[in-house]
């Protein structure tokens, strides 16, 4: 059975294929990510650090419920000099059915857009959670544990990717002064 699956796999370039796919995939995400979030570090510079070089990570997550995270990691602006660096985080995450989240509704792996102010307290998160009102924006625990909780949205398709990106991106207008460090 082993050396079948590798034939199959090495055959008319299936896993160079796939690879390249994902790849392709991962590029996507990124672009449609800095397209709607660097528009906003423009026009709120007073909350980012100077240099607002996005951080972009990959991480495959095998073993754990999430599955897959790309996300980018924006730097706000320090308030005091001894204050810990807190960074807006935005991204994809991939959930494993019914490990994560199990009031999503799915036909397999769950997808979510979402932001988390990384190294913030929960009173901030709290308090935020508590001042929205958009019905679409969900809440949940940061499973990476360095965050107080992330506000996300459910994802099905490239069009919902993107549009769910903009709502949190208005979200993150309206509620990223609280954040401030």
């Amino acid at each position: 059975m082993e050396g079948e699956f590798l034939t199959k796999g090495l055959g008319k370039d299936r896993y160079l294929k796939s690879v390249k796919l994902s790849e392709e995939f991962e590029k996507e995400v990124y672009r449609t990510i800095r397209d709607v979030f660097d528009e906003l570090v423009e026009e709120e510079k007073g909350l980012f650090a100077g240099d607002v070089s996005p951080d972009k990570r990959n991480n495959p997550s095998r073993g754990y419920a999430t599955l897959a995270t790309l996300r980018i990691d924006y730097r706000l602006a320090p308030k005091e000099k001894d204050s810990l660096n807190k960074s807006l985080s935005v991204g994809l995450e991939i959930v494993d059915e019914g490990k994560q989240y199990q009031d999503m509704d799915s036909d397999g792996s769950l997808s979510y857009v979402y932001y988390k102010i990384k190294n913030d307290d929960e009173q901030n998160f709290m308090k935020v959670k508590s001042q929205t009102e958009d019905p679409n924006i969900n809440f949940g625990e940061d499973m990476w544990n360095n965050a107080p909780g992330i506000f996300y949205i459910p994802v099905k398709d490239g069009e919902g990717f993107k549009e769910g990106l903009q709502v949190l991106q208005e979200h993150f207008s309206r509620f990223g002064d609280q954040f401030k460090q």
